[in-house]
C-alpha cells in the first residue's frame, strides 16, 4: 500500500515538474521569437546600408574613370591645339551627376548611422 502511494506522490511530483518545465519552454519560445524578429530588422538594416555603401563605392569608381577620361580628351586636344571647356562640357555634366547620387547615397548612410 506504501509503495503504490509513494508512486502516486512520485507521478503527481514529476506532472507538476513537467508542467513548470512546458511553461518555461513557452516563454523561452516567446523569447526567441522576439529575438529573431530584432534580429530580422538588424540584417534588413544593415543591408540598405551596405547597397547604399557598395553605391557609394560604384559612383566613386565612375566618377573616377571619368575624370580619367577627362585627362585623356584634355591632353588630346592639347597635343592638337584645339583644347576648349566646350569640348569637356558633356563629361563635367557626368561628373556632377555622379556627385549627386553620392550625396543621396551619403545622405542614406548618414540617416542609418544617426538611428542607431
Amino acid at each position: 500500500m506504501k509503495k503504490k502511494i509513494v508512486i502516486k506522490k512520485l507521478r503527481e511530483d514529476a506532472k507538476e515538474v513537467f508542467e513548470k518545465a512546458k511553461d518555461k519552454f513557452r516563454e523561452i519560445g516567446k523569447e526567441t521569437s522576439v529575438i529573431a524578429k530584432r534580429g530580422e530588422k538588424e540584417l534588413a538594416k544593415i543591408t540598405r546600408l551596405g547597397k547604399a555603401e557598395v553605391g557609394i563605392l560604384s559612383l566613386n569608381i565612375r566618377k573616377n574613370r571619368l575624370y580619367y577620361e577627362m585627362g585623356k580628351k584634355a591632353y588630346d586636344l592639347y597635343k592638337r591645339d584645339k583644347l576648349s571647356t566646350a569640348s569637356l562640357k558633356k563629361l563635367c555634366s557626368s561628373i556632377a551627376n555622379i556627385e549627386k547620387g553620392l550625396r543621396t547615397n551619403k545622405r542614406s548612410v548618414a540617416k542609418y548611422l544617426k538611428r542607431k
